[in-house]
């Protein structure tokens, strides 16, 4: 079985390892304010505040140090143990992309490039991103599942045609209105849960 999924806040858990690290960087705990997608609002920041966060954020490798969930970890192991393959969507700066794929090939070792593989994609939020969108990408693959945890990328694999998508609930409000057919998940492992149950 072909299965997409995305990365961060998937199986990687972005949030909590910018969060960690801006603790560091400003001197202070950050809290949650609301659950918007946008870290600015999210955690009350101003723009300076943010800026220099990303940029020690990027100077320090941490693209390619997010923290996996290890839940998730486990289940996609054992997808590709059983020989599923497992495509990864990610639209993360393309200038990083090389710290993800390394990141990625020390977690699954056995199996990077061969039923486990990475995609870049067009990030909406850059605007000069040269990368196809993930719905030109899923259209490529024809995946039987897409998850997410962003409603706009759901979107893009509801127009590719995907027939199983789930958006994972997250620590975020997925940065934008649901869309209508597209049930919401608490994590990967219960997304992956019903697919499986869904296809015996």
């Amino acid at each position: 079985m072909k299965i997409a999924i995305d990365a961060d806040q998937v199986f990687l858990d972005f949030f909590g390892t910018w969060k960690d690290f801006a603790e560091k960087v400003l001197g202070r705990n950050l809290k949650t304010l609301n659950d918007s997608y946008d870290l600015y609002y999210h955690y009350g920041l101003s723009l300076q505040e943010i800026f220099k966060v990303a940029v020690l954020f990027e100077d320090a490798g941490l693209w390619g140090e997010i923290r996996p969930i290890p839940e998730a970890i486990e289940v996609l192991e054992g997808l590709l143990d059983r020989g599923h393959e497992i495509h990864v969507i990610t639209g993360i700066p393309s200038s990083f992309i090389a710290q993800r794929e390394a990141q990625l090939k020390e977690i699954f070792p056995k199996h990077f490039n061969k039923r486990f593989f990475l995609h870049l994609s067009k990030n909406p939020y850059i605007w000069f991103s040269q990368a196809p969108s993930k719905e030109l990408i899923l259209k490529r693959l024809k995946p039987v599942f897409y998850c997410d945890d962003l409603w706009f990328h759901c979107e893009e694999a509801q127009k590719a045609g995907v027939p199983i998508i789930k958006r994972i609930r997250s620590v975020h409000d997925g940065g934008g209105k649901p869309v209508v057919g597209i049930e919401v998940c608490s994590d990967l492992p219960e997304a992956i849960a019903q697919l499986l149950d869904t296809n015996k």
